[in-house]
């Protein structure tokens, strides 16, 4: 039941949004404001403007004659989505390298992979896939570039949504990214950065897996 402590909008974005993410609401499953509106218990306006929100962050999809949809993923979906943000993380890289912010990256990388260490054995779920993905942000955040933070921003929802996902199709990746991770950020170190560029496309190069892993 949406409190009102918030505006509703806001509200019933991040309820909506959390279904969909904990695939409640599944891939390509038909959003509908009346029935979201009685089970809020607020009107469809708010409704309306939260599931408009959704499809700008690329959760939700618009369907002529047929109204709003979860996203359907597929294969192809997923790729896409792992090349755009290794496409992202290489490019800021190269200017983190052009800017002399190396010791900041580094500084960034460690904390952020202290944490994900700290938490590797707690459930996977939605908390420990946004620390995961806290490094790879780090490459977009060093760079000190508030458009390219917001790039990354944009596709941050549906970066967590295929990655819990891949990882609940029944692959044993998760071990698999915490390793990949602490080779990243010790080639960071060493300032081997043709190895952090190869790394970094490996990371995200999962075109024999129907899902990719971040």
């Amino acid at each position: 039941m949406i409190q009102r402590t918030d505006t509703l909008r806001d509200q019933a974005y991040r309820l909506i949004r959390e279904r969909i993410i904990r695939q409640e609401l599944l891939f390509g499953e038909r959003l509908s404001v009346a029935k979201l509106s009685r089970e809020f218990g607020i009107s469809n306006s708010p409704i309306r403007e939260a599931i408009s929100l959704l499809e700008t962050d690329g959760l939700v999809e618009n369907r002529p004659n047929y109204g709003f949809h979860v996203i359907d993923f597929n294969d192809e979906t997923f790729h896409d989505l792992a090349q755009s943000i290794h496409v992202l993380l290489s490019g800021c890289y190269d200017e983190i390298i052009r800017r002399g912010y190396l010791d900041d990256l580094t500084i960034a990388l460690e904390e952020a992979f202290k944490i994900q260490s700290d938490n590797f054995h707690r459930d996977f779920d939605y908390e420990y896939v946004c620390i995961a993905i806290d490094f790879d942000r780090c490459f977009v955040e060093a760079t000190k570039n508030d458009m390219l933070s917001n790039l990354f921003d944009g596709l941050f929802n549906l970066l967590v949504l295929c990655t819990l996902s891949a990882y609940t199709s029944g692959d044993d990746g998760v071990k698999e990214n915490l390793e990949e991770h602490r080779a990243i950020l010790a080639a960071v170190k060493n300032r081997d950065h043709e190895l952090v560029k190869d790394l970094l496309d490996s990371h995200y190069d999962k075109s024999d897996l129907p899902l990719f892993r971040i």
